[in-house]
């Protein structure tokens, strides 16, 4: 009994004297959203999302969310979806994620008419900042999904990126 009393006197001793390897940082969020994550100290963390809307079905959730639009690079985008994932799809399995860079973009396309006036003033502005999709079930992210024929269609010029899906 005694040895077990001193091995575990030892061991929490020594657990309480060694430094951590990892930190725990509170990324900012624009509104109400702040995420922790496990960085190496050292490492900066740049890419950061706010959650514009959240729904719930019988076989996981749905989320869209806003990603800093200086930070649209698709290294930048996994990133943010990969800090997404590992916060917000861990505890309940995610579906899709629709990844926008501009909450503006996101609002127009939730008031979206198939009025041709209204596609000719904004599609194209939704288009270009609805910048990826996730969908979990396959583990990919779609790059640029919207900038199609019907982007095309209504004056939008760029092209879809070349691969236009990468794994997560």
């Amino acid at each position: 009994m005694n040895r077990l009393v001193t091995l575990l006197t030892v061991l929490v001793l020594y657990g309480c004297n060694q430094k951590p390897k990892t930190e725990t940082v509170t990324v900012p969020a624009t509104e109400s959203t702040t995420t922790a994550v496990d960085i190496t100290p050292g490492e900066l963390v740049n890419t950061y999302y706010t959650i514009l809307q959240h729904t719930q079905s019988g076989r996981g959730s749905n989320y869209e969310i806003l990603i800093d639009s200086s930070n649209t690079q698709v290294d930048n985008i996994k990133q943010a979806v990969q800090m997404f994932v590992v916060a917000e799809c861990t505890a309940t399995p995610c579906n899709s994620v629709g990844i926008w860079s501009s909450e503006s973009a996101y609002t127009l396309y939730k008031a979206r008419t198939d009025q041709p006036a209204w596609r000719k003033a904004n599609w194209p502005y939704v288009a270009e900042h609805y910048v990826a999709n996730y969908s979990a079930t396959v583990n990919k992210l779609t790059l640029q999904p919207f900038l199609d024929s019907e982007y095309r269609r209504w004056g939008g010029t760029q092209q879809r990126p070349t691969p236009p899906s990468v794994d997560l």
